[in-house]
């Protein structure tokens, strides 16, 4: 592990299979049954703007644009993932990889820098069979137990299309307390990473989310309600 960070190795995550159907939902493995990924169950809610954006752009260049980010966020995960458990990258050479690389730059050196102590990276986590999903640290930021997740953006996000990220990290947050009760998770933290933009000679940014406790506990009982609201329409 990376020895620029401190570990703490006394909490066991699960290790947890999972499988995506060619639809893009996913499904966990947990022991207590088969779970819905979190992203799955968000990806069930209205996304008003996003439809009015493919149908105003056509599928064809919805569907690249998607790649592009997608193939740019997954480089940049790598990145980072890479860099905390102190492993070697291997450049993918796609053209996506300059982009990927000054934001994994700006993350690593801007929001990671006040991670005190990592609990866990990548880390599997699950509510009894209700949902599952993966986030990608556990830790101590700001001196916070908190709920840490990398995103990619094409610019700054305003607060309110930043709602769904929100869900995900208190996702994470009841099932990290189902699993290992409180162990004094407060906080989540979105560390985004936006593209650079060469032609207006605009480099990567870093956007840096903190969901403090009062509002953890609001989400925490919006998402549980789109939980119940899943199961029951799918039941």
């Amino acid at each position: 592990m990376n020895k620029r960070f401190k570990f703490r190795t006394d909490i066991k995550y699960p290790e947890m299979e999972s499988e995506t159907l060619h639809n893009g939902k996913r499904t966990y493995f947990t022991p207590d049954g088969p779970a819905t990924s979190v992203t799955t169950i968000l990806s069930t809610l209205p996304h008003p703007e996003l439809d009015r954006w493919r149908e105003r752009v056509g599928e064809s260049e919805a569907f690249r644009v998607s790649k592009e980010a997608t193939d740019i966020g997954s480089r940049m995960h790598d990145r980072l993932e890479h860099y905390v458990k102190d492993e070697e990258y291997i450049d993918t050479g796609i053209p996506e990889e300059a982009f990927a690389k000054r934001m994994f730059q700006l993350v690593k050196t801007t929001g990671l820098s006040r991670v005190s102590e990592i609990w866990g990276v990548e880390v599997a986590l699950y509510c009894h069979n209700l949902y599952a999903g993966r986030t990608d640290l556990v830790g101590v930021y700001n001196g916070i137990p908190s709920i840490i997740d990398y995103k990619t953006s094409k610019f700054f996000k305003s607060s309110k299309y930043l709602d769904q990220y929100r869900l995900q990290l208190c996702a994470y947050a009841i099932a990290h307390d189902e699993m290992f009760g409180d162990m004094g998770i407060k906080q989540g933290v979105l560390l985004i990473g936006t593209r650079p933009n060469p032609e207006y000679n605009i480099p990567a940014k870093l956007q840096r989310v903190i969901i403090p406790e009062r509002e953890m506990e609001e989400y925490k009982v919006k998402w549980m309600d789109i939980v119940e609201n899943f199961h029951k329409e799918a039941a």
